[in-house]
């Protein structure tokens, strides 16, 4: 606890002459995790930020992930553009068979059915529009989507398992044409020049997480303490060469086992790999379905990989 504490005032410090100069780049740093009245949020983030990239076997590399959408110019050609149109793709694949779905089901309500029959027509009609808008281009597709809303109270027609069913794919179609209208919020235009408003914010986020890593660690070796996170990454940087003395403790281990591996996070693997010869000398044991430890990191992918692993061969 007391780590914790003095974590979060180093973290106070760094930002207290980010207050008294108050840049563009800051302001909208605080803009951006809506801090309205105090950093709470902002210094919320650079933690978990921070948390995050402590049980990572780079951390330099993580930062740059974050950073590098932001980097890009947004246009065609850009693989976030691209990446984007994409799942529109998917999604409309996806939104217009649960339209055929929503239509089938509308027609099997018992009673008065047709406000859902007519309801389940207008959203097939929308979804072939927006399909044929994504044809067109990236602007075309988000005009569109934004002017589309599927949100509708229906109460008519008795209750019966086609009515509950047809419930069920109309809420998922909302929540996929709600998920979609996050991705194509604005034009090109406009989400370009909101990348360029919102870079420098994010890289001072960014190298805000950096300092406050050096910060931490001085102080760790300046009272000769260490967190177990900081403990596993310097462990790593060790089996890595990064301290010297590469090899040295890799040499002393013939065979590696691990319990538990559906509970490692991705630096822990990363160890394990390293000790054993590159993962060719690692034998784990773990069980996806009992992993516990997500708020602590854990990637049950982890354990998954080495069993396709296993499976291959």
């Amino acid at each position: 606890d007391d780590l914790v504490e003095k974590r979060a005032r180093l973290l106070d410090d760094l930002l207290e002459p980010h207050f008294k100069e108050h840049s563009p780049a800051f302001d909208m740093a605080l803009q951006l995790t809506n801090c309205e009245y105090d950093e709470t949020n902002l210094c919320k983030l650079i933690l978990e930020l921070f948390d995050e990239a402590m049980q990572r076997p780079d951390m330099d590399a993580f930062f740059e992930s974050l950073i590098a959408p932001y980097r890009c110019e947004f246009n065609v050609g850009n693989k976030y553009y691209d990446q984007a149109l994409q799942k529109a793709r998917e999604y409309v694949s996806v939104l217009k068979t649960e339209a055929a779905e929503l239509l089938d089901n509308a027609e099997l309500i018992e009673g008065n059915n047709q406000e859902q029959i007519e309801y389940a027509e207008t959203v097939s009609g929308a979804i072939d529009i927006l399909e044929y808008s994504l044809s067109k281009g990236y602007d075309d597709f988000s005009e569109k989507l934004r002017e589309s809303d599927f949100k509708r109270t229906i109460r008519k027609g008795n209750d019966c398992e086609a009515k509950k069913i047809f419930g069920a794919i109309k809420n998922d179609i909302i929540k996929r044409i709600d998920e979609l209208k996050d991705c194509f919020l604005y034009s090109v235009d406009k989400t370009e020049k909101i990348r360029q408003k919102v870079l420098p914010a994010v890289e001072l986020i960014i190298d805000l997480c950096r300092q406050l890593f050096d910060a931490f660690y001085e102080f760790c070796k300046e009272e000769n303490v260490l967190t177990v996170n900081l403990c596993e990454q310097l462990t790593y940087q060790l089996l890595m060469g990064k301290l010297g003395g590469e090899g040295l403790v890799k040499k002393e281990y013939a065979e590696v086992m691990v319990d538990e591996y559906q509970d490692v996070n991705n630096l822990q693997d990363a160890i394990f790999t390293s000790l054993s010869n590159g993962g060719k000398n690692l034998f784990v044991v773990g069980d996806v379905k009992q992993s516990i430890y997500a708020f602590r990191g854990s990637n049950p992918e982890n354990f998954i990989e080495k069993e396709k692993t296993q499976e291959k061969k």
